[in-house]
């Protein structure tokens, strides 16, 4: 990373909370923010945020912070509130609850909920997250196999988020490396940082005849920087639902006045030649208390055993070439016998 001059996020599954190495997280805190952390799932078990059942996923959603915030107090190594959901697979209402409980946005691969056979419209595609889904805004993510999907992201405002499992460092990381310096010469202006600064900066402008800036920002939580020499003129634009609940806005922890414009909060605000703003839109009646209920011990014992399995196959099956190629097909030959029987 310091070679080559690039980030990486680490998706870490809450319920390990209390097992991690105490010398690996002193790496990942001295390298903070080239290393970072974001929440995957809470259990990681199949599909725990595919499911439809509201107070089931608000549950999980904050047991799966609770979990990290106790991490970052034992080790000292902060999290970003973005959740990666397990297998990909999530819901509409999965994406209510991330809402609910506070979280900045998701990152998938797969843009649409897995319960519902519905494709995104072309708009939804070019814009830098999707926000079509209780309003709360999902960015994708890519596989290194080919640069151009970068670029195209890069040239549409988009972050380039590429994700990667083990298994493509069997090898070493010689093949991350080739990816990362032809995404580097794609423009020299690249910028690398954490997925939570990442997220929290995306943003579309424009400037109209008056000289404004407009703003389409796309998470709760965002920094806008006055990178010109001049005082400038923003107005920030944020997609809210006309039915929810009125929101307060804050520009550095002090409340600002904003106005309704259809769908969309309008923030105006000026800020002089070099200068930053954290602007906050903090929902109301969101309330997570209540949720965050204690799990069965038979629950827990089925997820401990789950994790072993699953950490097993990561250690010794996906590192091993003739394991990891017997064992799919010896899946495929008890699918197509099941299917007979």
């Amino acid at each position: 990373m310091h070679r080559q001059r690039f980030s990486a996020s680490i998706t870490f599954i809450p319920w390990n909370y209390q097992r991690s190495s105490e010398e690996v997280a002193e790496l990942f805190a001295s390298r903070h923010p080239g290393f970072s952390l974001c929440i995957h799932g809470c259990d990681h078990t199949h599909g725990e945020f595919a499911s439809t059942d509201v107070n089931l996923l608000r549950q999980k959603a904050q047991i799966a912070r609770e979990r990290m915030h106790a991490h970052q107090r034992l080790l000292g190594v902060p999290c970003a509130g973005v959740m990666v959901f397990p297998q990909g697979l999530f819901s509409l209402e999965a994406m209510a609850a991330l809402k609910a409980s506070g979280y900045l946005t998701a990152v998938n691969t797969a843009l649409c909920p897995s319960t519902m056979n519905q494709a995104l419209d072309v708009r939804d595609l070019l814009d830098v997250a999707v926000t079509k889904f209780e309003g709360f805004p999902m960015f994708g993510r890519r596989y290194p196999k080919d640069v151009a999907g970068f670029a195209l992201d890069l040239f549409l405002g988009k972050p380039a988020l590429a994700v990667e499992h083990h298994g493509y460092f069997r090898d070493g990381y010689n093949a991350l490396e080739t990816f990362v310096k032809k995404v580097n010469s794609l423009d020299e202006r690249l910028e690398w940082t954490n997925l939570e600064t990442i997220c929290s900066r995306a943003c579309l402008t424009k400037t109209d005849e008056n000289g404004d800036v407009y703003v389409r920002l796309y998470t709760n939580h965002f920094w806008l920087t006055n990178e010109g020499t001049q005082t400038r003129r923003y107005v920030l634009l944020s997609r809210q639902s006309p039915d929810g609940p009125s929101p307060t806005v804050t520009i550095n922890g002090c409340g600002l006045y904003y106005e309704r414009e259809g769908g969309d909060v309008k923030i105006r605000l000026s800020l002089d030649a070099g200068q930053t703003a954290e602007i906050a839109i903090l929902l109301s009646g969101l309330d997570c208390a209540g949720f965050s209920r204690p799990q069965t011990a038979f629950h827990n014992v089925r997820v401990w055993v789950r994790r072993i399995l699953c950490e097993f196959r990561d250690n010794y099956v996906d590192t091993n070439w003739i394991l990891s190629a017997v064992i799919p097909k010896t899946r495929r030959v008890r699918s197509r016998r099941a299917g007979r029987n």
